[in-house]
C-alpha cells in the first residue's frame, strides 16, 4: 500500500490523489485510506488550515499584560 504524506492537501490536491486513487495523510488531520483486501475505507475531512509551525507562533511583544502580571506576582 502507498500513501502520501504532507504538511497540508489542497482541495485541488486532494481531487488530483482521489482520482489517481492514491491514499493520503496530511497534518491537518485529512485522511483517505482505502484497501481491498480486507475491505478498509476511511476518509476523513481535517481542518481547513495547517496547525501553527513552531517558527509562526507569535513572539512575545510586552510584559504589561495582565497575564504577564499575574505570573510576575505568583
Amino acid at each position: 500500500m502507498k500513501i502520501v504524506l504532507r504538511q497540508d492537501v489542497l482541495d485541488l490536491g486532494r481531487e488530483l490523489l482521489e482520482e489517481a486513487d492514491l491514499n493520503f495523510a496530511d497534518a491537518t488531520g485529512a485522511l483517505r485510506l482505502r484497501m481491498i483486501d480486507p475491505v478498509v475505507v476511511i476518509d476523513v475531512q481535517g481542518a481547513g488550515r495547517p496547525p501553527r509551525e513552531a517558527a509562526e507562533r507569535r513572539e512575545l511583544r510586552s510584559l504589561r499584560t495582565p497575564a504577564a502580571g499575574r505570573a510576575v506576582r505568583a
